[in-house]
């Protein structure tokens, strides 16, 4: 048993790491954001997330503001991503339809007033003589402002016009919005009626009889339908029946104050409820000796456990005031009224402009033209889609980041398996890749791109001829072909023919070092950028396997020593998608220069090719310096270097620009190529491959 418990919550916790991978990625917070502008018309609703798997809420509103918590427990009941997508959506809708439709404003003055013995609006109106009886004995109660009876209808009252207006505006946003928001909706409604305490339980345990109640209008609210039990609950159903009315005008009631006048008129039909539940709770006083407060407390908090939370009041809205946080309200009422009257004003006004159109058209006689315009545009959101497109895109992002960590881990292991020359072989080295390009990097492309375009056609002319040459495949053994093969002219197959075709594959691998030290000045960083993204455009067009790499020296606290270190910059490797070139403008330059460990880390990656050819081209300005390592020290070693890429069958050219030819030729002789300008820098590579096979 103990087993299986702990493979549950292993599931449960794989459930909620991956919806917290998809509900907190910025792609889902984005579209949550996007559809909640799209649905709060004017009201432009700020969202705001939070994750809570304890919390019941599944969201609130606050004026201007609405949270959603992302990990609630009513959207972590259902089984799937997609249910559970389409809830949190659900939420959404639920609370932007209180920033359409609600008014804090009012909620607060009844709230306020049934506190102060003041019931807003209006007395409700009796229909019948037994009413009339109790509407006189709650004017009573309300005079004499006794804090049980007011206490208990307070938070009668305030429950149920929470349901009431939480009916309403998922009524009026399932209509508007008959996509993913409706579904959403009718989906976590559905879920909260399934949570809600068995009606025959609370009569069977003798609960009290208001609540009961409160379940029983609740349920027909949201699902207009009852379960009666075989007349389990037939003193009730008259109360309902009578109810019934008042809840189906409610519910499609445009009027602000509706609720508020539907809520005091059901409460005047269940007022025999009310004081029989008061009285309980004096009887209870008095025989406990407890106070009023705590009573009332008590059954209360017994309520929420059986009642759903759809329209409980968050009590954090006057911390978030004091702290100036979230809440543009202002409970003393005062710029409050003005704001509400303005807009009421606007409202009245709106209204009376559609009034004045329809009388208009109304004359004109356009009666087709008039059921066109009351139609009001109707708004689909396909969530399920959107949640598809998220989830590849994440998927696609996992992949990359997977991509990356392995990249790191192999590039390490090159470095680790390069033998470098005593000279750089006691040096701390270390490989550095950037997994994400920025956006910088993307714009100067765009600045370099003509110039490159202009580039690649002349290498295209000069270069692609040289890279294909005496590349032949000879076929044998065939039943047709251009020659003879005297070697099988015994087959009794007669597959006596041989024919020579061009190899497909040039056969070509390309690697690109640049030296990023700070000796490097704008201009040597722009000659050798520019170069590196030619090779490279030339390279990925024609399928040739291309890598660029940079170097530097840096310094790294090494105990209390501050010691130099090799820094290796992956720009680009072999096998890589298009898109790694544009790391290559993130190059920033710094440090010093130890050519001769790069050129190693190069050969070790480029010698583990199979192309015949491979082509190493360094971009530097023929200074190597660092720690220990300049001067004859420098030369001599880089000159043992290129002996060691010569053995290795890696074709070094070292690309200058300027004065730095003449430095490079003294340590690289014959491999110096002029890199000054591009529009020659075909020609340069062409001439020296031609030496080099030749």
């Amino acid at each position: 048993m103990r087993s299986k418990e702990i493979g549950n919550s292993s599931q449960t916790e794989k459930r909620l790491l991956r919806d917290m991978e998809v509900f907190s990625s910025p792609q889902f917070l984005r579209l949550v954001q996007r559809i909640g502008k799209e649905i709060t018309d004017k009201h432009d609703a700020q969202i705001r997330f939070y994750s809570d798997a304890t919390d019941h809420r599944a969201g609130y509103f606050e004026g201007r503001y609405i949270y959603i918590n992302t990990m609630n427990m009513l959207t972590q009941s259902f089984p799937t991503l997609d249910l559970r997508s389409k809830s949190l959506i659900g939420v959404e809708g639920h609370e932007c339809g209180h920033q359409n439709y609600s008014s804090i404003y009012l909620r607060r003055k009844y709230i306020d007033g049934i506190a102060s013995g003041i019931l807003y609006p209006a007395w409700p109106l009796p229909e019948t003589e037994r009413e009339t009886g109790f509407l006189q004995s709650m004017k009573e109660g309300f005079q004499k402002k006794d804090a049980v009876l007011l206490g208990l209808y307070l938070q009668t009252a305030g429950r149920l016009h929470g349901y009431l207006e939480d009916a309403f505006i998922e009524e009026q946003m399932c209509r508007r919005f008959p996509g993913s928001i409706r579904q959403g909706i009718l989906q976590n409604r559905k879920r909260n009626m399934e949570q809600i305490s068995s009606l025959k339980s609370q009569i069977v345990q003798k609960k009290s009889k208001l609540k009961i109640m409160l379940l029983l209008l609740v349920q027909y609210m949201f699902t207009h339908k009852v379960n009666t039990w075989d007349g389990e609950v037939a003193e009730y159903m008259e109360l309902l029946r009578n109810c019934i009315p008042v809840l189906l005008k409610t519910t499609v009631d445009m009027g602000e104050s509706a609720r508020y006048l539907a809520t005091n008129q059901i409460l005047l039909k269940l007022w025999p409820l009310l004081l029989e539940e008061a009285e309980g709770m004096e009887r209870k006083i008095k025989s406990t000796g407890e106070n009023k407060e705590s009573v009332l407390k008590q059954a209360f908090d017994e309520w929420k456990k059986d009642l759903p939370q759809y329209s409980e009041e968050p009590f954090c809205r006057e911390i978030r005031m004091e702290r100036k946080e979230a809440s543009d309200v202002l409970w003393n009422g005062g710029e409050l009224k003005r704001t509400f009257s303005e807009e009421m004003q606007s409202i009245q006004m709106e209204r009376e402009s559609v009034v004045k159109e329809k009388e208009r058209l109304t004359e004109g006689k356009t009666e087709p033209l008039l059921s066109e315009l009351e139609q009001e545009t109707v708004k689909t959101i396909d969530i399920g889609r959107e949640l598809h497109n998220i989830c590849l895109e994440l998927k696609r992002e996992a992949r990359e980041k997977g991509y990356e960590e392995w990249m790191r881990e192999r590039l390490k292991e090159i470095l680790e398996n390069t033998e470098f020359t005593p000279v750089n072989r006691e040096i701390k080295k270390r490989v550095f890749r950037k997994e994400v390009i920025s956006q910088t990097a993307y714009q100067k492309y765009r600045i370099f791109q003509p110039q490159i375009k202009h580039t690649l056609m002349k290498m295209k002319q000069d270069l692609l001829p040289v890279l294909k040459r005496k590349k032949t495949h000879i076929l044998r053994y065939q039943y047709i072909g251009k020659r003879l093969d005297m070697a099988h002219l015994w087959n009794p197959e007669k597959r006596i023919f041989q024919t020579k075709i061009p190899s497909q594959n040039m056969d070509t691998a390309i690697g690109f070092l640049l030296d990023q030290s700070g000796s490097i000045d704008r201009k040597r960083w722009e000659t050798s950028v520019l170069t590196a993204l030619c090779v490279v455009e030339f390279a990925q067009v024609f399928g040739i396997p291309v890598c660029v790499n940079g170097h530097c020296t840096g310094r790294e606290h090494i105990g209390r020593k501050r010691e130099e270190i090799v820094c290796l910059h992956s720009y680009l490797e072999f096998g890589e998608k298009e898109e790694g070139k544009y790391r290559i403008l993130d190059m920033e330059t710094g440090g010093a220069n130890r050519d001769g460990a790069a050129l190693l880390y190069m050969a070790e990656k480029m010698v583990k090719r199979k192309e015949k050819m491979k082509i190493l081209i360094f971009f530097c300005d023929g200074l190597p310096n660092a720690q220990g390592y300049g001067g004859k020290v420098a030369r001599e070693d880089l000159q043992k270097v290129q002996r060691q890429l010569k053995q290795k069958q890696i074709t070094l050219f070292v690309a200058a620009i300027g004065r730095d030819q003449e430095d490079i030729q003294n340590i690289y002789g014959n491999a110096c190529i002029n890199a000054e300008n591009l529009e020659q820098l075909p020609h340069q590579i062409v001439k020296k491959l031609l030496e080099y096979m030749g």
